[in-house]
């Protein structure tokens, strides 16, 4: 690989748990987005053959030793199953939640608060690479 569109990040997370995260541009090879969580009690694994946010995703997931199966969606979680597919379903719910917080006075959708969380994210990783040094994020 030539271009400069890939990122590797590990770390250990406030709980202990650790985190090994491989971000990458857009593959010749079309394989797209792959997620897997690995707990306590099983793993869950999300895929997807473009970014989540693009289009849909498939979850599998165990408990103990057993194999991976498909999760299905509960039914009434996703308020927009027309859109389901497209390359608007995602936001579709992200400006419904951004709604939802308005009416309602919550803080489901991300705000600001969580783009600052992010840019500090995204400084760290570059102060590690350019330092070698594993680096704090700031809170």
């Amino acid at each position: 690989m030539t271009a400069e569109d890939q990122i590797a990040v590990s770390g250990t997370l406030d709980g202990g748990a650790i985190l090994s995260v491989h971000h990458r541009g857009g593959m010749p090879s079309g394989a797209g987005f792959s997620l897997t969580i690995d707990g306590t009690d099983g793993r869950l694994e999300v895929t997807s053959g473009e970014f989540p946010h693009l289009g849909p995703v498939t979850v599998h997931g165990t408990r103990g030793g057993g194999r991976p199966e498909k999760m299905t969606l509960p039914a009434g979680y996703d308020t927009f199953p027309g859109l389901s597919g497209t390359v608007i379903h995602t936001l579709a719910h992200a400006y419904a939640a951004i709604r939802d917080d308005l009416v309602h006075d919550t803080a489901v959708a991300p705000d600001f608060t969580h783009a600052v969380q992010r840019h500090r994210l995204l400084d760290a990783i570059v102060r590690s690479a350019a330092t070698g040094r594993r680096t704090a994020v700031r809170r």
